[in-house]
């Protein structure tokens, strides 16, 4: 009895919508959900592509190639890209199959507003300055407590 190739981009049909289209030549959608999480993490962390690249050893045109899901990471190279935008592997896969959509290790539970903020404190380059920021939100969130 003939078995089913098992490889994700196997050229059989599929009514699966977690199985890439016939010829393999459509990214897998978990290819392209790990790239936007990996997209999602670098840019919180304000991180270019091409520092990214550089600490794990490969062109940033390859890291583009990992985000847009158009080549897919392997577990080697996932770890090490976790290590760098400081998340576990796992990470880069919630959302998937019904899970949780919510992103809290990628974002900290972040809504825009919080992501604005977070992305903008790369740029104030007065250590006082954002430690005084700091204090406020924290004296702010301390004065929320009942």
């Amino acid at each position: 009895m003939p078995t089913e190739p098992i490889h994700p981009n196997s050229t059989r049909a599929s009514a699966d919508p977690m199985q890439p289209e016939p010829g393999g030549r459509t990214p897998h959608p978990v290819d392209i959900h790990v790239g936007t999480k990996i997209r999602l993490r670098r840019r919180l962390l304000g991180m270019s592509q091409a520092t990214v690249a550089g600490r794990i050893g490969i062109s940033f045109q390859q890291l583009q190639k990992y985000e847009s899901g158009a080549n897919r990471v392997g577990a080697s190279r996932l770890y090490q890209l976790a290590r760098v935008l400081g998340v576990s592997p796992s990470a880069f896969f919630k959302g998937l199959d019904g899970e949780e959509a919510g992103q809290p290790e990628l974002i900290g539970g972040l809504d825009a507003e919080g992501l604005r903020v977070a992305a903008g404190w790369q740029a104030i380059p007065d250590e006082r300055l954002r430690k005084a920021i700091a204090s406020v939100v924290s004296a702010t969130q301390s004065a929320m407590r009942p």
